[in-house]
């Protein structure tokens, strides 16, 4: 997939303005969506990172979802080295672009979730571990489950299986309506202060529901590695050599 990228990008990503160009062309939509977004792009940089992206936005569209991983890996390690201010002016105008539409898909979410992660300000220690077991978390646990559940649609059996790796067979799946952004981000944050030897177990749930039809869909793959990074956990070996599929 690296090889697959257009030149011109994965030469830009090395420089503060291509790797941002490179970001916002993931998120940029058709039409009238996407004329608002390069608005919204332009008025927080200016007009010629506006038209790089959506020169990158073209360029990109035939490799399709499964090369937003590999220019998110691409882009991260430069903007890592701005300066504060700017990285939280771009976090913000990245939320913009997203929310330009009023909704965030999959794809929207796994992209903030990982620059969140990878170049937001880094905390000087991580925070306390408060829940001593995943029956303390266990409706954050749902919420994240059902968000896999979904995205593989794989549906109450996916689901159960992901509950029955925890030990708690049941649970309620959410359904797609209350999985809005601020929903799974909550219990993110709630899971990320589990006490660390109990984060491979909720991770192996994870991958139980993911992996219930035994194919991991790009979709999957993007959001586990979202869920690893919001959890400060590796990734499951599985997902350095699993084969995706559409």
């Amino acid at each position: 997939m690296l090889e697959s990228i257009p030149g011109e990008i994965r030469a830009a990503v090395d420089r503060d303005e291509g790797a941002k160009a490179a970001l916002f062309a993931l998120l940029l939509g058709e039409g009238e969506l996407r004329k608002t977004q390069l608005v919204l792009i332009g008025e927080a940089t200016d007009a010629s990172l506006a038209a790089q992206s959506a020169r990158f936005a073209d360029a990109l569209k035939p490799l399709g979802a499964r090369a937003r991983l590999p220019v998110i890996e691409l882009a991260i390690p430069t903007l890592k080295r701005l300066p504060q201010l700017e990285r939280d002016r771009l976090l913000d105008t990245i939320k913009a672009v997203i929310e330009a539409d009023r909704k965030v898909t999959l794809g929207e979410f796994v992209l903030l979730t990982l620059c969140r992660n990878h170049i937001q300000k880094e905390e000087k220690r991580p925070p306390p571990a408060r829940h001593r077991s995943i029956t303390a978390v266990i409706g954050e646990a749902g919420v994240v489950l059902s968000l896999l559940a979904h995205s593989g649609r794989g549906g109450m059996t996916a689901f159960d299986n992901g509950m029955s790796i925890l030990g708690i067979p049941g649970g309620v799946l959410r359904a797609p309506a209350e999985l809005g952004i601020m929903a799974v981000e909550s219990a993110l944050d709630e899971l990320k202060i589990l006490f660390p030897l109990k984060k491979p177990q909720f991770i192996k749930a994870c991958l139980a529901v993911a992996m219930t039809d035994d194919k991991l869909t790009v979709a999957e793959g993007e959001l586990m590695r979202a869920i690893c990074a919001a959890l400060d956990t590796p990734l499951p070996p599985i997902l350095e050599t699993a084969e995706t599929v559409a």
